[in-house]
């Protein structure tokens, strides 16, 4: 459903709120986002698409708030959805085995109202192959990513990635995420490491959607972290995919890896996507960029794939590379450091973070976050 309204103006601020609720919901708005506009010639309009409903009749109401708490609302329009519910996208993801130079995977994807119509895989090496338990066997030893892409039957699409070494000794799992379930309030239980512990009280800000775990916040100059506490190691080798929406605007949205953290001192990696869509690379201890390099652009859509490396103590090594989705990875490392901080010199818990700048004005802000793994560092 796509929602449309021409902004409000007020005589004494040029920046206004506006909310949408819907279906008789006047408490939790469906979208909050902010818009600049003057009396007589400058009212833009502005629209929001609202997907995943359910045949019938719905409401939606519009509230126009200024920054002193003042209040405006539009009266509420009805709107009838006829055939049937809106189709739930798939979710993706496998399980795979190694031995010598032969994989094989086995999709466990799922779909919550139709089933799995077609299950096709890319093996990283340039080869394809279908089906849902399918076997490979490569050329030569070496990392490879994977992807799995399903589609349901009607035609929604859903993909998972995984880098996998064949042909040499195996690293120790230690935990693995792909996000396939559905939470609200917390992002619930991995599949290898245990529950996933929350850093900011504010847990309604994190839930997963069968494909992604999210935190969505609809304030700057916040944090978010999340952990598993379970899992501590003094060799990480922790990966991730990310994304944000929308591209910030006034300010910089950070995301973040975590590869160590011991009580409230950490070391990590994070992608910063500057308000003009420029990328950089940081490596951070407990809040302190230690090495930074400039790491590409950022458009609507992008997946961020970043893996962190933070291995021995005193001193302790840490290395990190960024590249984007459906590319190949680099092969050297883009940014590195040499630490011996007492307090991080013992083994520590890896985990995922957003911080939402001070400026940043377009929100809300939604992480995504897919494929982190945990492995002991070789």
């Amino acid at each position: 459903m796509r929602v449309s309204w021409v902004a409000n103006y007020d005589r004494d601020n040029q920046f206004l709120t506006y909310r949408i609720f819907r279906d008789g919901n006047t408490t939790t708005p469906v979208t909050t986002t902010t818009v600049g506009s003057r009396i007589w010639f400058d009212r833009p309009t502005t629209t929001y698409t609202d997907s995943g409903l359910s045949a019938g009749t719905h409401s939606y109401r519009l509230r126009a708030d200024d920054p002193f708490g003042n209040s405006v609302w539009g009266d509420p329009v009805s709107i009838t959805i006829a055939g049937g519910a809106g189709n739930t996208p798939p979710s993706a993801s496998f399980t795979n085995t190694v031995s010598n130079l032969t994989a094989s995977f086995t999709s466990t994807s799922t779909d919550p109202d139709g089933s799995i119509a077609s299950t096709s895989w890319q093996f990283g090496d340039g080869t394809t192959g279908s089906g849902t338990s399918v076997s490979h066997t490569y050329a030569t030893a070496g990392t490879r990513t994977v992807t799995l892409t399903v589609t349901d039957n009607a035609g929604a699409t859903a993909t998972s990635s995984r880098s996998i070494t064949v042909g040499a000794a195996q690293p120790a799992e230690l935990a693995r995420d792909d996000f396939g379930r559905t939470t609200t309030g917390g992002w619930g239980t991995a599949p290898v490491g245990g529950a996933w512990t929350l850093g900011s009280t504010t847990t309604s800000a994190y839930s997963t959607d069968g494909s992604s775990g999210r935190i969505t916040s609809t304030g700057a100059g916040r944090t978010y972290e999340a952990f598993l506490g379970g899992v501590t190691t003094t060799s990480a080798d922790v990966r991730a995919t990310t994304t944000a929406t929308p591209v910030p605007a006034g300010g910089s949205v950070y995301l973040s890896l975590i590869g160590r953290r011991v009580g409230t001192a950490d070391y990590r990696a994070r992608a910063v996507i500057s308000a003009q869509g420029a990328i950089t690379l940081q490596l951070n201890r407990s809040g302190t960029t230690v090495a930074s390099t400039a790491a590409g652009t950022f458009a609507d859509g992008d997946r961020l794939q970043l893996r962190l490396q933070v291995t021995g103590t005193s001193p302790t090594t840490l290395r990190a590379k960024l590249w984007k989705a459906g590319t190949a990875e680099p092969a050297a490392w883009q940014v590195t450091f040499s630490d011996s901080t007492a307090e991080l010199q013992t083994a520590g818990s890896s985990g995922l973070g957003l911080y939402v700048g001070s400026s940043v004005t377009s929100l809300p802000t939604t992480a995504g976050f897919d494929d982190f793994s945990l492995v002991a560092a070789g």
